[in-house]
């Protein structure tokens, strides 16, 4: 595929107290695009036809249609039906990161073959026959577990896909990835770290363009297209994704949590944060305690 090397990098954001995300979302979406991620996916198509591209390869889609790509494989799935007839739910999704998945085999030695199922998605793998079926519904399930039960359904769908070599097919060939050597992710890598590093403090678009010695709207420009977000929006994202952590960790005031998390005042922070989490931040906490209280598990942000 000649556009490989455009293919634009999507930041995945965690809950606090998660070890992986999973998420359901429509078409169109604005994240649904040919792009790459440094961590390893696993993506149920619940509706429509459509063209899946996924590294060097271009094939068709249908409900049910189950695959999983490796660190940095570019994909993209696009639906038949015009943008002027949105789907919603499409899609149902785990994303996960390398680190936790060998830290996974590495910790449960009966894990080996789940370990090998990782290094073959590196090329990309479509499911199929009774593996497909399975998957799916315990893909779905993970959606609806709460606490431990969400990790044991992740680890038993991890499983089934591991087993049957028979039930799953290479989808690309190509030997292409994107990383630390491709220029443009050097940059971005630059700018990330320095972000995540900062972004409780005052952190503004045009010192940070300086550190890549480009004009504050070209960086803009460039951090929405290679990651999807708006780069204040995405500023405030990450804060509101430390209050959330620090809200169920800690017994702070709301005030010190505002002001810890790189917010300037408690009016613009419960606003910020009720747009994000849809409810205030004492809500929030309270139904995190709420959840702990009755053994539910973690709440969910995003």
């Amino acid at each position: 595929m000649d556009s490989f090397q455009h293919a634009d990098r999507e930041l995945i954001i965690y809950s606090p107290n998660e070890s992986f995300r999973w998420n359901m979302h429509r078409y169109p979406h604005p994240l649904a695009k040919w792009h790459h991620h440094p961590e390893l996916e696993i993506h149920l198509v619940q509706l429509t036809n459509g063209r899946m591209m996924i590294g060097d390869q271009v094939s068709r889609f249908t409900p049910g249609t189950l695959v999983m790509t490796g660190p940095n494989l570019p994909h993209n799935f696009v639906s038949d039906n015009t943008p002027d007839l949105p789907v919603a739910d499409r899609d149902v999704l785990i994303q996960f990161t390398p680190e936790f998945g060998r830290q996974l085999c590495s910790t449960f030695p009966e894990l080996a073959k789940v370990e090998g199922l990782f290094t073959d998605s590196e090329s990309g793998l479509e499911f199929s026959g009774k593996t497909r079926n399975e998957g799916a519904r315990l893909l779905k399930a993970v959606g609806a577990a709460r606490g431990p039960q969400r990790l044991i359904t992740f680890l038993e769908l991890l499983i089934v896909l591991s087993e049957k070599k028979e039930d799953r097919k290479i989808v690309s060939y190509s030997t292409n990835r994107f990383g630390s050597g491709d220029a443009s992710s050097k940059r971005l890598a630059g700018v990330m770290g320095y972000i995540y590093d900062n972004y409780t403090q005052d952190i503004f678009l045009s010192d940070v363009a300086k550190l890549v010695a480009m004009e504050a709207s070209t960086f803009s420009r460039f951090f929405r297209k290679r990651t999807g977000h708006n780069f204040i929006d995405f500023i405030i994202l990450l804060r509101v994704h430390h209050a959330c952590g620090m809200l169920t960790a800690t017994d702070l005031s709301i005030t010190v949590i505002c002001y810890e998390s790189g917010f300037n005042n408690t009016a613009n922070f419960n606003d910020k944060f009720r747009k994000i989490c849809g409810t205030t931040p004492s809500q929030y906490r309270a139904n995190a305690l709420k959840f702990v209280e009755n053994g539910e598990g973690t709440m969910e942000i995003f």
